[in-house]
């Protein structure tokens, strides 16, 4: 751990696989002045991009396999929230939805949340991405745009029963973490 680091710093670490939360990161998710956004997207979107992201590997490229890690992960992250949800303010949920159709509103939310001081901005410097879309990460060129924007749908032939499956297991646990989790104003309801 960084002595650096101040009741003031933001960190930031983007886990995106559940089995990396070994008991020293659960040790650091309960340091009072730690808070935890969850950031989840909706299955349809997920899973094409997973499979599009992953075609070249052995895992995820396939809908089954990404829909299998999508709804796992998802449970995952609604059982985490719920082991933090005693303490009051420590949790706070966004969907992509949230950020891409609300963008304003939750990065105001988020800021507040935070207590940044100051409001987030929908635009970012690209500059830092120099290893975004080498290795896995987002191979689209959208992240380079240096602002948050909304994209089009690129045509995906879903198995309506994987969809289905993988529709019904986020919508539970969206409404598991809405229970849980602090979220941006207009989702309050």
């Amino acid at each position: 751990m960084n002595s650096q680091i101040t009741d003031r710093t933001i960190f930031l670490d983007k886990v995106l696989h559940s089995y990396l939360l070994g008991r020293e990161n659960i040790d650091l998710f309960n340091r009072p002045n730690v808070k935890i956004i969850f950031l989840i997207r909706e299955p349809h979107g997920t899973i094409a991009s997973m499979v599009r992201t992953f075609s070249h590997l052995d895992q995820w490229n396939t809908q089954e396999s990404a829909a299998e890690y999508y709804t796992n992960r998802l449970a995952s992250l609604a059982h985490l929230a719920d082991c933090f949800s005693q303490i009051e303010k420590r949790t706070f949920r966004v969907t992509y939805g949230d950020l891409v159709n609300n963008t304003e509103l939750t990065l105001k939310s988020l800021s507040s949340y935070l207590d940044t001081g100051h409001a987030l901005s929908a635009e970012y410097n690209t500059k830092t991405l120099d290893k975004t879309g080498k290795k896995g990460g987002d191979p689209s060129q959208n992240i380079m745009r240096g602002k948050i924007i909304k994209t089009k749908k690129l045509p995906f032939d879903y198995d309506k029963n994987l969809i289905a499956h993988a529709i019904n297991i986020y919508d539970q646990n969206l409404s598991k973490m809405n229970t849980i989790c602090m979220r941006p104003e207009a989702t309050q309801s």
